[in-house]
């Protein structure tokens, strides 16, 4: 199966990076954008879950009909960092860490991981069911910071991700 991964996130519009597996035998073509996740202006001494999404569209053309193209998109823990069982990742303002992660699902009771770190889970996957033609598939990212931090200073926090 070949995977196509992604390590593309912008939070508070940072900087960010697309990775792509080596290609086997057929050659597909796929791009990727991720939309900005920017949980604006909040306050944290309200004691509220704040929630936020963004979009990840990927475009894919599979020249060969016999092959079908699989899309891991890989999201890490960021300059943050994540606790240490991934429930967690962290965007950071000097030493303060503001606890935060991203869902795969709007319930947000799937952590979305990546394919490079030691926490489960996975990336989600899609298969582009239909190979020789372009497919342009689209998946909401959700994100959420949990109440319970109101010690924390208003400040701007963020966690940047790059890929290799």
């Amino acid at each position: 199966m070949k995977c196509f991964l992604l390590i593309w996130f912008r939070l508070l519009v940072l900087p960010a990076a697309v990775l792509m597996a080596p290609r086997a035998q057929a050659n597909p073509v796929c791009s990727f954008t991720i939309s900005d996740i920017n949980f604006g202006n909040i306050d944290l001494t309200t004691n509220s879950v704040f929630t936020a999404t963004g979009t990840l569209t990927a475009t894919c053309f599979e020249e060969n009909t016999n092959q079908t193209v699989t899309v891991c998109p890989s999201i890490g823990e960021g300059t943050g960092g994540a606790g240490s069982s991934g429930s967690v990742r962290y965007m950071l303002n000097g030493a303060n860490q503001l606890q935060y992660n991203l869902y795969q699902d709007a319930a947000m009771t799937q952590v979305w991981g990546s394919m490079y770190w030691a926490f489960p889970p996975q990336p989600p996957s899609w298969v582009f069911a239909k190979p020789g033609f372009t497919v342009v598939a689209t998946r909401t990212i959700y994100a959420r910071i949990p109440a319970g931090q109101t010690a924390l200073p208003t400040a701007t926090y963020s966690s940047s991700f790059s890929g290799i």
